[in-house]
């Protein structure tokens, strides 16, 4: 019973740091094109979309959005 304990609190550990990772991310960017680089430079020094750097730096500050009602899909 104490592996599986493990495993679940190891999963969990690595959601939480893709989340920071991706947190890190967002922040270089944005600090990238703010100082002078172009979205199109940041695009391909970064390897992300233009698409995402644009929505990026449209959001008034960096955090997640929390779904409020999660609706079920029932077919």
């Amino acid at each position: 019973m104490k592996q599986k304990l493990s495993i679940i609190k190891l999963s969990q550990l690595d959601t939480i740091l893709n989340y920071a990772l991706q947190f890190r991310l967002k922040k270089k960017v944005i600090n990238f094109v703010e100082n002078g680089g172009t979205i199109t430079e940041a695009a391909h020094t970064f390897g992300i979309g233009g698409a995402s750097i644009y929505k990026w730096l449209s959001r008034l500050k960096l955090s997640t959005n929390k779904v409020k009602i999660r609706r079920r899909k029932l077919d």
